[in-house]
């Protein structure tokens, strides 16, 4: 709950409280621990008679215990004092949990004032997919925010006893093991250098995190076909000219290069989603259904993959830009350079089981910064990478990061992967790429 591992979709409640004129929703998403800001925890309304929040792990887990906090609203204390607490694999038949001396729903001790945490175990612990909380008596509203303690059931998801901090904010790892695609410097000052090794989680001081010195970004546009000049008529379905000679004219070297060069996006929107569109097998992007919702600029400049050389970058129009079901927006008339992925890379020594990561951002004299979403990149060797990927869909997984500069995320990998060295690869951010980061796993 209070790391993000379960998402706001995954939480429900059988009502939630309105406040100042309506404006204010206290959501069952809210119902994190140690959640902050003025509006921060599940509230049911005045009028629920029978209230209760609900969190769905989507799949089968046993969980042990449970840990609840209250919040405060309005200036006022608010806290469930008691509760019962019921579970079910399928969401429709729920089972309470018992005393364990009588055949009745066990009613659980809750909290007496609103900041402290309270901890209950089950005795047994308990298997199931749905977990539900009832508040059986509250102080002034059912306000709650809570924690599960549990662990996988699957043996090949099972991450129990495999998921201590590697050593990011111990200093386990030390700062040599700590390296980057490149480095930021506040007002160009050596004295406010983000490094590499600064990225430990909760760290302090006026410069706590790494911060890249570029916003490049390398990864999510990466297979789609460069067109030359402006977009096809609506309708088109792929580029207009063949593939050229790379030593023959400039148009020739242009379209040429289209087909093996990457684009660089250097800005995107809020939104994150939409199909991207699909290679066809002469390699041409060729048009979705549905425009996706993100907007991105892109560089005015591509990256080399394979053989396309400066000489030949140099001669691309600087027009030439991506076309296909995507919403872009022109970069100004001044050339843009072009700017190289940034990542910070973690060398763990040996090879290591990891099974997940915590992100966290950072301020830089007041400026929030963080990285909103991101992928994993794994490697034995430091020269070969593997890009992790959704067990579901085997495409490339992006996590969802941070939402703020503070907060801790935590992400924990469906299937825990093997490795020496892990690439953490932005690829949305508020402001700045930085970071801050902690890893999960052990020697196994």
């Amino acid at each position: 709950m209070e790391g993000g591992a379960i998402s706001d979709a995954q939480l429900s409640a059988s009502s939630v409280h309105y406040g100042f004129l309506g404006l204010q929703r206290w959501g069952p998403e809210l119902a994190r621990l140690n959640n902050h800001g003025i509006v921060n925890a599940w509230t049911s309304s005045n009028y629920d008679k029978n209230p209760w929040i609900q969190a769905n792990l989507l799949r089968k887990m046993r969980l042990s215990g449970i840990i609840t906090q209250g919040a405060r609203r309005v200036g006022q204390p608010e806290y469930v004092r008691a509760y019962k607490v019921a579970y079910s694999l399928d969401g429709r038949e729920f089972t309470f949990c018992k005393d364990e001396k009588q055949d009745t729903d066990k009613v659980f001790q809750g909290n007496v004032d609103y900041g402290t945490m309270q901890t209950n175990m089950f005795n047994p612990p308990i298997t199931a997919q749905f977990i539900r909380i009832y508040p059986v008596m509250c102080r002034r509203a059912c306000t709650l925010r809570f924690e599960l303690i549990g662990c996988e059931m699957n043996v090949y998801f099972n991450t129990a006893g495999c998921s201590e901090p590697l050593g990011m904010k111990s200093r386990l790892i030390s700062d040599q093991q700590i390296t980057a695609s490149s480095v930021f410097k506040t007002w160009g000052i050596d004295a406010f250098t983000w490094h590499p090794h600064y990225a430990r989680l909760d760290k302090t001081g006026k410069t706590n995190a790494w911060t890249a010195l570029h916003n490049g970004q390398s990864e999510w546009l990466q297979l789609l076909q460069l067109c030359p000049g402006p977009p096809p008529v609506p309708g088109a379905t792929s580029c207009t000219r063949a593939a050229g000679s790379r030593t023959g004219t400039a148009g020739e070297a242009r379209q040429d290069c289209a087909r093996i060069v990457q684009p660089e996006p250097c800005r995107w929107g809020t939104q994150l989603g939409g199909a991207l569109p699909e290679l066809g097998s002469q390699g041409q992007a060729r048009m979705g259904p549905q425009p996706p919702v993100l907007t991105v600029m892109l560089e005015r400049g591509v990256r080399n993959i394979s053989a396309c050389r400066d000489r030949d970058r140099a001669m691309l129009s600087p027009q030439s830009f991506l076309w296909g079901a995507l919403s872009l927006q022109h970069p100004s008339s001044a050339s843009t350079p072009w700017e190289p992925p940034s990542w910070p890379e973690i060398d763990l020594r040996d090879q290591k089981k990891v099974t997940g990561i915590i992100t966290q951002g950072a301020r830089d004299f007041g400026h929030i910064q963080y990285v909103a979403a991101y992928k994993v990149a794994y490697s034995d060797n430091g020269t070969s990478w593997t890009l992790y990927r959704d067990g579901q869909t085997n495409s490339t997984k992006i996590f969802h990061g941070n939402s703020d500069n503070y907060s801790h995320k935590k992400n924990v990998f469906d299937v825990p992967f093997y490795a020496r060295f892990v690439r953490i690869l932005p690829v949305a951010w508020h402001n700045r790429i930085t970071l801050r980061v902690e890893l999960l796993g052990c020697d196994e």
